[in-house]
């Protein structure tokens, strides 16, 4: 016990131990520890909640961390992280209808959904529902969203996933008509599954495509590339 050790009980001193707990992955030991220092008459601020409710939706235990949520004194309007952190959790553990709850009180709160929790939801959505995934980027885009490189990313790793090779392409021609500069990883991810379709001329002409934009191709584009023309027997590098 701390008071054993020399070291008092207050709230910096719980908050610590929290913030240590969780880094460590001990997340229901830390939850534990709250309830101790509820029990000490010591009043756990923000930040002692915001260690714990990230580390729960990291863990899917997204009901306690509802709760937290729920209870945590905010002193003004909930910033978006907290919503962002419940709705990655609820993501990760298949919750869809959940995280997209989540967002609906998000935005009932006035809180402006942004690329973080697009980025989960779509990525979410991607697993095995990728055109709903597409509809809530389209949804989101008429409501004023602007789609980053990561928002895009996502979704173009969808439809690669699901050897949707021809959508992820026209995703991909999305995101140069929004200026959303593409990076090599992007290029990697249709590289690779035109290669696996086959298609390999296309997949050259992305090549070239990537040393117009001033990006250099990295080591596993390249080495897609050889792995393909060796297993079919075609030389297309001239």
């Amino acid at each position: 016990m701390m008071p054993l050790k020399g070291c008092q009980r207050n709230e910096y001193s719980y908050t610590i131990l929290i913030q240590g707990l969780c880094e460590a992955q001990c997340v229901r030991e830390a939850l534990a520890l709250l309830l101790m220092m509820r029990r000490d008459w010591c009043s756990p601020d923000s930040h002692t909640y915001k260690f714990l409710i990230d580390n729960l939706c990291k863990e899917g235990m997204v009901g306690d961390a509802r709760m937290l949520l729920e209870e945590m004194p905010h002193g003004g309007p909930v910033p978006s992280r907290e919503y962002n952190a419940k709705i990655m959790g609820y993501c990760k553990a298949g919750m869809m209808q959940e995280a997209l709850g989540i967002k609906e009180l998000m935005e009932g709160n006035v809180c402006r959904p942004d690329d973080w929790t697009y980025g989960s939801l779509i990525h979410g959505r991607c697993d095995g529902k990728i055109d709903e995934a597409e509809q809530l980027l389209d949804s989101a885009v008429k409501g004023g969203f602007t789609p980053t490189v990561v928002t895009f990313t996502n979704l173009i790793d969808g439809y690669c996933k699901a050897e949707r090779i021809d959508d992820a392409l026209r995703v991909k021609n999305n995101m140069l008509l929004s200026k959303c500069k593409i990076d090599v990883n992007v290029y990697g991810k249709l590289i690779n599954s035109l290669i696996k379709k086959d298609r390999l001329k296309e997949a050259k002409e992305l090549l070239t495509e990537i040393s117009t934009t001033g990006l250099v191709p990295n080591v596993v584009t390249y080495s897609s590339l050889v792995m393909a023309i060796a297993r079919l027997g075609r030389w297309i590098l001239h």
